[in-house]
């Protein structure tokens, strides 16, 4: 696994404003500039700092939707993460039990909306949200949340907040 470089605030925010400037004179400068950064995220961030749009294709078969939460619009895989990390903190669910009180094991066919992080096989933690701040501890282990849901289980999983803990959850209307 190749190891990530750390740079500091000031020095990205320098390199950013230098890529912004070298764009349009030398693709070579700017590749070199790249290169020096050496990590997925400052693509992230310099599509942000340019403000330019992700362009999506109208017949994408991928399910765009947000769905909002707390006055903020979520992925399908984001809200049920921070639905299951408010629900944890809001109710201070500490186990197991009390837990699939809230979200049961049979909610779904095929997978839970958390599995034991020591008890997920080798091949599918990509699957779950495995990102520090997205573990949750029960009963002095960790769990991780299920991140891959389809229309139809998202709507399931809606529909068993709104009842079993009445959050309300709405679709963001696209502008």
């Amino acid at each position: 696994m190749a190891k990530e470089k750390i740079i500091s605030k000031a020095q990205k925010d320098y390199l950013l404003s230098e890529i912004k400037r070298l764009e349009e004179d030398s693709k070579h400068k700017v590749s070199s500039l790249y290169a020096s950064l050496g990590n997925e995220i400052f693509h992230y961030d310099r599509m942000k700092y340019l403000e330019k749009p992700i362009e999506r294709k109208k017949n994408a078969k991928r399910d765009y939707t947000k769905y909002v939460f707390n006055d903020v619009a979520y992925s399908k895989s984001r809200l049920v993460i921070e639905t299951v990390k408010y629900a944890v903190r809001q109710k201070k669910i500490v186990h197991i039990d009390d837990f699939l009180e809230y979200f049961p094991a049979e909610l779904f066919d095929y997978f839970t909306v958390i599995e034991r992080k020591d008890l997920i096989k080798e091949g599918n933690f990509s699957s779950y949200s495995d990102n520090y701040d997205d573990v949750i501890v029960l009963d002095n282990k960790e769990y991780l949340i299920y991140k891959k849901y389809d229309k139809k289980n998202i709507l399931k999983y809606i529909a068993n907040i709104e009842e079993k803990l009445g959050y309300q959850i709405s679709i963001k209307e696209e502008a």
